[in-house]
């Protein structure tokens, strides 16, 4: 069998173990590990930032000493003493500076790494999708605490708790100096307290992305003479997001010019009292310059968070989200993972209704699919044939009933599990940006011989062999968004090939001939039937019946009810679906 080129390009990625070392596998989750290498890391941070501020103190103690000590003097040796001791201390802050940086952008390079694996599962679980709109993305939650890390926004936060050691540096030289700034730091805060949350993007932004997206389908944009539309419609609310995007920002600019005016008053304010104090001789002219510099460098990180209390405080509730849902789902009792070896599928008393609605499709909803037995579902548009499908593979949950594959029930499943014994094709066809090669092997990481047999096996069951063979690049093809490319009659095979892959034990296909012509649905028949020969238990949803002909036994959803139809009247026409007659 030849070797697929892909998958040599494969074998030779995963020699690059730097970049596999630090690939989170989904069934090895360590958030409290990666939680708790953040923590330790900031504490490092914190660390170095108080020798950072311990040494904040040579330049004030410098000017203090040149003007109390060696401009009276005319001591030359104590000032080259002094500078050599001051211009040590300077490279030291410059070296500890660049330190806290560094440890600072491998935190969050090290926690991105290890979390976004942890992230995308828990974005993919079914629980956080249940959460609704409101609920942030625990992916954008790691991005917005990563980029506050790495771009240092959260250092005012390490250096504020150090303040007071230059206020009391302050208070030996004098006590009111030590009151005016600390009256100083209170006011230079107060406009962090009017910063509002930072909010999620706002409808402009989304309008944005969904029309961006709408642009793959440009051809359908010309033929439609809709070009001009589209692009004013996208102007107007570029336009619209802009100004609420500079309205959302413009607050935060005004606080953060607050702050600094405030500062600099302060800062103006104690040098005239110092000044007060120098000419009543309550303090000398080192001690003023040098309360100038500390009451600087006690302000700064006041003010620096002010400027940064909105994405300091979002982050801390994105890694507090973040954290909370990772939990939960390591949290979670272990799904059931027995070999799924027949597939017998058992709907008993099963009510389903459509995403985010809450009438139910159907109701008491009753029937098996052995294993290697064929049953067609069919119905008018709406009617709850999808959600039957969906229900079936655990992808929505039923309102009332259960709905067991093997006996148990099929939400005690380990999804990822399950999913490696079913094969689903869904209405629409569902392909992502890859190689062909990797969308029929579900882009699963194994060995690559192992992989490339079972695709080939995949496409030989699906009948796709010589579909992908006429293609420029054969299964190196690579698709773009939603399987762009190709004809919606290739992604369908292409789909089944997919559902193919590996022999699973049930097969629950919606509408998988649609858009097949006579070749491809002979085909989906041929698959089917190999199918059923081997033991699988096959669901179909179809609307074309030529399919149904090869169905062991035909179910009709109508009126809220899922009724079992004899094939006969099927084929003869006599059957009423929904007070229509259906065609053949």
């Amino acid at each position: 069998m030849r070797r697929l080129s892909f998958l040599r390009e494969s074998s030779q990625k995963v020699r690059v173990e730097t970049l596999n070392d630090h690939v989170t596998r989904h069934d090895q989750l360590s958030s409290p590990r990666a939680f708790k290498a953040l923590w330790a890391s900031l504490v490092w941070a914190f660390l170095i930032s108080g020798g950072l501020n311990l040494l904040y103190f040579a330049p004030s103690l410098f000017m203090m000493q040149v003007y109390d000590r060696v401009l009276p003097t005319g001591g030359l040796v104590t000032l080259a003493a002094l500078s050599a001791v001051a211009f040590t201390a300077v490279i030291m802050i410059g070296l500890l500076d660049w330190l806290r940086g560094r440890v600072m952008r491998h935190t969050a390079k090290l926690f991105d790494v290890r979390m976004t694996g942890i992230a995308a599962a828990v974005q993919l679980d079914g629980e956080w999708a249940r959460r609704g709109a409101d609920a942030v993305p625990p992916v954008r939650a790691l991005d917005a605490s990563r980029n506050v890390i790495a771009a240092q926004q959260i250092n005012p936060v390490m250096d504020v708790p150090w303040t007071p050691l230059f206020v009391a540096a302050l208070a030996l030289i004098h006590p009111l100096i030590a009151l005016m700034v600390i009256v100083g730091l209170l006011v230079v805060l107060i406009p962090a307290f009017f910063q509002k949350p930072s909010p999620g993007p706002n409808a402009a932004d989304v309008n944005l992305s969904i029309q961006e997206h709408e642009w793959t389908n440009a051809e359908l944009v010309r033929a439609l003479g809709m070009g001009r539309a589209m692009a004013t419609r996208y102007e107007r609310h570029k336009i619209l997001a802009g100004q609420r995007r500079e309205a959302k920002g413009g607050d935060g600019f005004a606080l953060a010019s607050v702050s600094r005016a405030l500062r600099i008053a302060v800062q103006m304010a104690v040098l005239a009292v110092g000044a007060v104090l120098a000419v009543e001789k309550q303090i000398s002219p080192g001690a003023l310059i040098a309360a100038s510099i500390l009451s600087s460098r006690a302000l700064a990180p006041v003010e620096q968070l002010a400027q940064s209390w909105r994405p300091v405080t979002a982050a801390l509730r994105a890694l507090k989200s973040l954290r909370i849902a990772a939990h939960h789902l390591e949290q979670r009792e272990q799904p059931t993972r027995l070999p799924l070896v027949k597939g017998h599928l058992e709907f008993e008393n099963v009510a389903v209704a459509a995403s985010g609605q809450v009438k139910p499709l159907f109701q008491r909803a009753r029937f098996l699919v052995a294993p290697g037995e064929i049953v067609g579902i069919v119905g008018n548009s709406g009617a709850g044939k999808s959600s039957l499908a969906r229900a079936a593979i655990g992808a929505l949950a039923a309102m009332e009933g259960v709905v067991r594959i093997d006996g148990i029930d099929v939400g005690r499943w380990d999804p990822e599990w399950l999913g490696r014994h079913v094969g689903y094709v869904p209405q629409e066809v569902g392909l992502f940006s890859g190689t062909i090669a990797e969308n029929i092997s579900r882009f699963e990481e194994v060995d690559p011989d192992e992989r490339s047999r079972w695709v080939v096996e995949a496409t030989a069951a699906a009948g796709a062999s010589n579909l992908i063979s006429r293609l420029p690049a054969g299964y190196d093809t690579r698709l773009s968004l939603s399987g762009r490319g190709l004809s919606h009659g290739q992604m369908q095979r292409i789909a089944l090939a997919r559902a193919l892959y590996r022999n699973p034990s049930l097969l629950v296909l919606d509408e998988p001939n649609s858009h097949l012509d006579d070749e491809g649905e002979a085909a989906l028949i041929a698959a089917l039937e190999a199918a059923r020969a081997r033991g699988a238990a096959c669901l179909i949803v179809a609307h074309r019946m030529g399919v149904m002909r090869i169905a062991d036994r035909i179910l009709a959803v109508r009126d809220g009810r899922v009724d079992v139809v004899a094939k006969e009247h099927m084929f003869a026409r006599r059957i009423v679906l929904s007070g229509q007659k259906a065609s053949a």
